[in-house]
């Protein structure tokens, strides 16, 4: 019974591995460590296939006391452990 609940939690911890398309946990992991903690990441607008996929990734930040709202074109690449992101590039930033 352990064994089955061990396997169910990893299961719900690891869900990107299923999913068609990237996760904004996935975006925000690989962000968090080049601009900060990103707040209300979200992910729209993904094309691409099975093994690749382009989306909009958009969220809030704060920096030297200000705040930021960024839109960027993220690439992502499927892998057996779950999505990677591959690059990005920035559309916009807005200072609110």
């Amino acid at each position: 019974m352990i064994v089955s609940l061990g396997a169910i939690a990893l299961g719900i911890s690891g869900c990107d591995l299923f999913s068609s398309h990237p996760s904004a946990d996935v975006a925000a992991g690989y962000m968090n460590n080049i601009v900060g903690k990103l707040i209300d990441p979200q992910i729209t607008n993904c094309s691409g296939d099975t093994e690749k996929q382009t989306c909009v990734v958009s969220y809030k930040r704060t920096f030297a006391g200000n705040s930021y709202y960024e839109e960027l074109s993220m690439n992502f690449q499927k892998t057996p452990s779950g999505w990677n992101v591959l690059g990005y590039s920035v559309i916009k930033t807005d200072t609110l």
